[in-house]
């Protein structure tokens, strides 16, 4: 639209705004309200026809903008009826139409003739182009006032950085590849309850430091694949949830200078930034809570070929051991942690293993399915088994009866996993963070009842 005609158009609106709130204003103080706040607003307008900057263009519409939809409020306030607060919004949509049209106008125009450049900002905003680049980037360097001038203009005009060039300008990305390994023989899927809690608290601590999050899945057998993703540039560095049965490859990674950091256990020799709960002290939480609950023949679920599981055994036998007891080759199963291979694994134990009173499971839903199916069976749990999991996922509290769980501290964990990648991208010496763990009692473990029991489980399951 021509200037001239532009300022025609929007004049016509400004007037019509006028004359319309002006029949409905029954005293003088409204009316001179109106008229005073629509003059200034026109006076602005009128500076178009002066300007051949369609960035300054731009600011005038916004002005006229942001000033008319105020100027509409108090004006209703100021008005007793409705019908008249009703016909001075009626006003305000007609005239802000053709402002708006224009502003609309305007963003298309520069969309389709190039991108909006840091150098536009720089020159509506009167500062720097470097002064923009540190401001949308929330550095501390630039004084509040400004910063928020500048985000909120760019806002306005649609602005977004382009990352991707910017990273390759510099040579480094600001995305770190969150990376979860597969096992042919336990494909536990993404959608685990354990790997969403994880991960969302990942989301959380990257994306509150200004970091981006690149989630990929891995075969076990291609492990070393994922030192692309730094070499390509698509990553700084890598988290791996889980060691698996791995431990030997991540170690290679990381001694070829592949930025990486390891949920999991800590092991012997182990080269790269490892962070992980005191699966161990878990482990014996679990089993000594069980013993304190009256419990004597405790099963133990779980995979022990897996770093942290076989920690959790050892806390298992840690208890037992303490109390004069020794594990019972039957009374452990190597339970995997994918969900529907866990439910035929259970299954096929209760069909075969009856004679225990609790259950300590290496997993909140390897627990939560352990319960469902007892209790088709017709085995109560607390009464007949008390059972613990471990995690302490949200679930943990809303299924019934509640689960007894060993709380990993997820939100600590995040913030460990990025702070040793960050480390590890700088050269530091690999470190072992060991998060504490925490027993939390609920229904699922209720301490034993002095009641005679003549029955076992296969008794009971009828």
């Amino acid at each position: 639209m021509p200037l001239a005609q532009h300022r025609t158009s929007t004049n016509r609106s400004l007037a019509v705004f006028f004359d319309l709130m002006q029949t409905f204003a029954k005293n003088f103080v409204v009316t001179l309200l109106v008229f005073s706040s629509v003059e200034e607003i026109k006076n602005k307008n009128n500076h178009l026809a002066n300007s051949v900057d369609a960035a300054q263009q731009f600011c005038v519409l916004q002005a006229c903008d942001t000033e008319l939809r105020p100027l509409a409020e108090k004006t209703t306030t100021a008005l007793g009826t409705q019908s008249g607060r009703s016909a001075v919004l009626f006003a305000y949509d007609i005239a802000i139409t053709p402002i708006r049209l224009s502003m609309d106008r305007y963003r298309m125009k520069t969309t389709a003739a190039s991108k909006m450049q840091m150098t536009d900002i720089a020159r509506m905003a009167g500062v720097s182009v470097s002064t923009v680049s540190r401001a949308l980037a929330g550095s501390k360097l630039v004084n509040d006032a400004t910063r928020e001038k500048i985000v909120a203009l760019a806002r306005s005009l649609r602005f977004s950085a382009n990352v991707g060039a910017q990273n390759l300008r510099r040579g480094q990305s600001q995305t770190i590849a969150v990376v979860l390994p597969k096992s042919s023989s336990d494909q536990q899927p993404v959608s685990d309850p354990f790997f969403i809690s994880l991960l969302g608290e990942l989301a959380d601590a990257l994306t509150s430091s200004g970091y981006d999050m690149l989630l990929t899945r891995v075969d076990e057998e291609r492990i070393d694949d994922i030192e692309s993703l730094v070499s390509s540039g698509r990553a700084l560095g890598i988290v791996v949830i889980g060691q698996w049965l791995h431990h030997y490859a991540l170690s290679a990674l990381a001694s070829r200078g592949v930025p990486i950091a390891v949920w999991g256990a800590a092991l012997p020799g182990s080269n790269y930034f490892t962070v992980g709960s005191d699966n161990r002290l878990g482990g014996k939480f679990a089993t000594e809570h069980l013993l304190h609950c009256g419990r004597q023949k405790i099963m133990f679920l779980g995979d022990t070929r897996l770093p942290e599981v076989a920690l959790r055994f050892e806390g298992y036998r840690d208890a037992l051991i303490a109390r004069g007891m020794m594990v019972n080759p039957g009374l452990t199963a190597a339970i995997p942690f994918q969900a529907a291979a866990a439910r035929r694994a259970l299954d096929d134990l209760f069909s075969h293993t009856t004679d225990f009173d609790a259950l300590f499971a290496c997993s909140d839903l390897m627990a939560m399915t352990a319960n469902a199916l007892l209790s088709a069976r017709g085995v109560r749990v607390p009464d007949d088994v008390c059972v613990v999991g471990y995690d302490d996922l949200a679930l943990a509290s809303q299924v019934h009866p509640t689960l007894t769980s060993v709380r990993q501290p997820l939100a600590d964990a995040a913030q460990a996993l990025m702070r040793a990648v960050l480390e590890a991208r700088e050269g530091g010496a690999p470190t072992t963070v060991i998060l504490p763990t925490a027993l939390i009692e609920r229904e699922s473990s209720a301490a034993r009842v002095a009641v005679p029991r003549t029955s076992k489980l296969s008794k009971r399951a009828k």
